[in-house]
């Protein structure tokens, strides 16, 4: 599994690689100048097909978002038993 900053790094020397000038191609529109529908990555930002059922252009991406609800869920459950621990001593500690 790549790291977020290793595909971030990938995107944007992919996106640098590109020909300035060149014509682009609006795929799926039947006029100049309409944008086809589509949706972004949560992760990467990159364009995905609007009838994709989730919000990831990759597994990879998948598993990056995956890991930072677990980071973030792990961090908030650390906070709460804090302030618990915090709580217990602010009130045992006034009763003397």
């Amino acid at each position: 599994m790549k790291d977020e900053s290793d595909i971030i790094k990938d995107m944007v020397s992919k996106k640098g690689n590109k020909k300035k000038g060149s014509s682009k191609k609006r795929h799926g529109s039947s006029n100049k100048g309409e944008l086809a529908q589509h949706k972004h990555c949560d992760v990467c930002f990159k364009a995905i097909p609007f009838n994709k059922a989730d919000n990831f252009c990759s597994s990879d991406c998948r598993e990056i978002r995956t890991e930072k609800v677990k980071r973030a869920r792990r961090q908030q459950y650390i906070i709460l038993a804090i302030m618990a621990a915090a709580f217990i001593f602010v009130v045992f500690s006034g009763l003397r």
